[in-house]
């Protein structure tokens, strides 16, 4: 008798068990929602939306090459400020659901804007009525030691050069907004005899006035050496009188020598040897 009345409880404990599993709600998963649409074009510096419809815990991230802002989230309101004129932004809540957005901005304050100032050595230059953000700069430099940039109290730009090279500065405005600045320190040259002898630097930028021969002159190898990012012929760009060769180094693991000839107007054969 007492087998009956355990086996009969155990079968009531089952279907008891049974029914309040079938009560169970499945775990509903919301999509996630926002205010706005998927494009938006303002004329402002930041954009104000709703996530609508989620599950919580949401978090927001600027896809890759998608643009630079400053997103804050409180509560289900999201706040973009841009630094760029245009922003591409995912956000995401705890179950994995997301939504995706761009915004355009034409603020005046968010064009694309960066320096790139050419300077003889030992010289000082005042860049004045920057254009960039909305004032209120620093900078901070990036490498490089031919040059220094200086913010001055009226926001101007003050650039003194020491020695020939390439010096890289980020330029930011009171927002956060970053462009760049580079300054371009040229190693200057003159050509004059039919072979110029040269030492020179990685990522520089080497200047020879070609006043030997009749002008006109043509580079006669194609492609001299991996050692140049570009060459250029400048014809009567020194005093408007002599070609300049201009001779752009890369920045690169490179060492040893670069020879190349050029050919003037009358045929007169000079070679430049370039050592690194």
């Amino acid at each position: 008798m007492k087998k009956a009345v355990l086996f009969f409880f155990s079968i009531c404990l089952f279907i008891a068990c049974d029914k309040a599993h079938d009560n169970e709600q499945p775990e509903v998963v919301k999509p996630l929602k926002l205010s706005t649409e998927n494009y938006i074009w303002i004329d402002s510096l930041s954009y104000s939306f709703e996530i609508t419809e989620g599950n919580g815990n949401y978090a927001a991230s600027i896809a890759e090459n998608g643009g630079d802002a400053n997103i804050t989230i409180k509560d289900n309101k999201v706040t973009v400020d841009l630094l760029s004129n245009s922003v591409s932004i995912n956000i995401s809540d705890k179950k994995g659901q997301s939504a995706h957005l761009t915004i355009y901005s034409q603020a005046k304050a968010l064009e694309p804007c960066n320096y790139i100032i050419s300077m003889d050595t030992a010289s000082t230059y005042t860049l004045k009525n920057m254009d960039f953000g909305l004032g209120g700069y620093r900078v901070e430099k990036v490498k490089g030691t031919s040059a220094k940039v200086t913010v001055l109290s009226n926001d101007n730009l003050q650039i003194s050069t020491f020695k020939s090279g390439n010096t890289y500065y980020d330029l930011y405005d009171k927002r956060g907004r970053k462009t760049s600045v580079k300054v371009i320190v040229i190693a200057s040259y003159s050509l004059t005899s039919n072979l110029l002898e040269i030492s020179a630097t990685r990522d520089e930028v080497v200047h020879i006035a070609l006043k030997w021969g009749e002008g006109g002159w043509k580079l006669l190898n194609d492609n001299p050496s991996s050692f140049f990012e570009r060459i250029s012929l400048m014809p009567l760009a020194y005093d408007k009188k002599y070609d300049i060769l201009q001779l752009d180094i890369v920045d690169g693991n490179i060492w040893g020598v670069s020879i190349f000839d050029l050919k003037d107007k009358a045929g007169n054969i000079a070679r430049i040897a370039l050592k690194i």
